[in-house]
């Protein structure tokens, strides 16, 4: 007997896809195996080719990368794939000439979140956790908010619109501050600034809905202001306490 596989008979997804930001790459690195009938990995495979997925969350996204990789080992690895347009429910598609193409599972490609240069920011999923570097009392985190398709339980009622999720960190804060919810026109488009409902969570399951703040007295957490720009996209700015570490905005 000799060791070795068969010829290429069908492909797998080894490394999926995960949830990556606009125009980073795909980590960790996505690998797709060209296998034999048995399942193990083909003798003498070519090259195995990656596309998003037939149904993508937006039909202007572009893959970018090596989108062609051999598979002469059995696994063909794809280390620098990007995305360019924010959505949910991404795919990708492998094909092989010859074979099936597989569809990957779903993963979602979120803007970068933060946009003021003091600001640490790790986004995941279309989730964003922001600390300043230094805080010194007030301060003011602008975050952008563009991802929808999320919904959430408030006071026992549940939104079923679609939503976004803020993860805030205010590690090093003493004083109540201030952050910044910027909602891009083209997802607010023509949606008055008092439907859009914001909820605050300390365990990130159970959600209670914010108040406005009062003006001479206000008490956080609540919600300072809502507003929309000179450009037309809508902003809630939150007044919240360092005790109040986390907090989930629906609309």
């Amino acid at each position: 007997m000799t060791g070795g596989g068969g010829a290429p008979d069908h492909l797998t997804w080894g490394t999926q896809p995960t949830d990556t930001e606009t125009n980073s790459a795909i980590t960790p690195a996505v690998t797709v195996n060209v296998v034999d009938s048995c399942g193990n990995p083909a003798t003498g495979a070519g090259n195995v080719t990656v596309a998003i997925g037939d149904d993508p969350s937006a039909g202007t996204a572009i893959l970018s990368g090596t989108k062609t990789q051999s598979a002469a080992t059995g696994t063909a690895t794809f280390s620098n794939l990007s995305i360019d347009v924010s959505g949910a429910d991404y795919s990708l598609l492998a094909s092989y000439t010859g074979l099936t193409s597989v569809e990957s599972s779903s993963f979602d490609v979120v803007d970068q979140l933060c946009t003021s240069s003091d600001l640490f920011c790790e986004v995941s999923n279309d989730t964003t956790k922001v600390q300043t570097a230094a805080p010194t009392g007030d301060a003011t985190m602008a975050l952008s908010l563009s991802v929808g398709s999320k919904s959430f339980t408030c006071d026992g009622v549940a939104l079923t619109s679609d939503g976004s999720l803020a993860l805030i960190d205010p590690t090093g804060y003493t004083a109540p501050y201030t952050v910044t919810l910027t909602y891009d026109k083209a997802v607010a488009s023509g949606t008055g600034v008092a439907n859009f409902v914001v909820c605050l969570s300390k365990d990130g399951v159970s959600y209670t809905q914010l108040s406005d703040c009062k003006n001479k007295h206000p008490n956080p957490p609540c919600i300072l202001s809502r507003n929309r720009t000179g450009v037309g996209d809508l902003e809630i700015v939150l007044l919240l306490d360092p005790s109040d570490p986390y907090a989930g905005t629906a609309g």
